[in-house]
């Protein structure tokens, strides 16, 4: 999530991450009033649930999918278009927008937040927000392979092995007023989803794969400067590599994966440098 707070300052300056922040309180503050309350009713009614908001960990479900949102918008930011990437969802945050009927200038991050959520709902196809602890553990907790389900055991090696839980505990990215968005509540799904009364293996699973001390040859290690992933990898910026064959390419301003799609006249520039970088390292291993 710092890394999510750093790629909102980069596409849309201080005041894009200050607008993400004040939506964040603001909803922090109306969750504070309580189950049950007039704040937990409008917040369901705003976000549009698809079902009413009953306990604490309903209400941390459907933080997560909110912040999910701007998550997966950096992760997979894409320099080509003008929909979704991390400049236009700043843009609309800040009510810098062609679409005064819709994005007013006199509303609040608040509001904003909740329109940039509605459109969120028409990109992804949906047409409610989940809010529902009992729904998550029933796309948790089946048996049986479903090959639409791909988050199931992606989740399950989170809790099993890598620890790799996207909470707000930092103090350095917006979302951080939301405090229920924890260990705690990873832990609690870990368990009843999947049975998990320890800690995710976390320190043998590094030592079983080299952590950043990967012990390859002919490897080209790469990362966007945005990818919320690049903190857990080698960048130019990590200790040297243990091999003289494995090279760091670190790309400024892009995204998770970006360096695997075919090259495209939209690529930003740092883009077009890696992938000439990666050719010219392939050609001298091949030779």
């Amino acid at each position: 999530m710092d890394v999510v707070g750093q790629a909102l300052i980069y596409y849309g300056g201080q005041s894009c991450y200050d607008a993400f922040e004040s939506a964040a309180g603001t909803i922090q503050t109306m969750i504070e009033d309580g189950v049950g309350s007039k704040n937990w009713k409008q917040l369901a009614l705003d976000f549009h649930t698809c079902e009413p908001i009953e306990t604490e960990q309903d209400m941390t479900v459907m933080l997560s999918d909110l912040m999910g949102n701007v998550q997966g918008t950096i992760q997979y930011n894409n320099e080509g278009s003008t929909s979704m990437n991390a400049e236009a969802i700043c843009s609309k945050m800040t009510k810098i927008t062609n679409d005064d009927n819709y994005y007013m200038e006199d509303t609040t991050p608040y509001i904003q937040f909740v329109k940039l959520s509605a459109d969120y709902r028409v990109e992804n196809g949906v047409e409610c927000e989940d809010a529902s602890w009992a729904a998550t553990l029933e796309w948790l907790t089946p048996i049986e392979k479903d090959p639409n389900n791909v988050g199931r055991p992606w989740t399950y090696q989170t809790c099993n092995e890598f620890g790799y839980f996207q909470t707000t505990d930092s103090m350095h990215q917006p979302f951080h007023s939301w405090k229920s968005l924890n260990m705690n509540f990873y832990d609690d799904m870990c368990k009843a989803g999947f049975n998990f009364t320890v800690e995710p293996q976390v320190e043998f699973i590094n030592q079983m794969y080299g952590d950043i001390n990967i012990q390859g040859s002919n490897t080209a290690l790469v990362a966007g400067t945005i990818d919320p992933w690049h903190a857990l990898g080698v960048t130019n910026y990590t200790t040297s590599t243990l091999q003289e064959s494995e090279v760091p390419v670190y790309i400024l301003g892009t995204a998770h994966c970006a360096d695997m799609s075919a090259p495209s006249s939209s690529d930003p520039a740092p883009l077009v440098q890696a992938h000439e970088d990666i050719t010219a390292q392939v050609e001298k291993w091949l030779q």
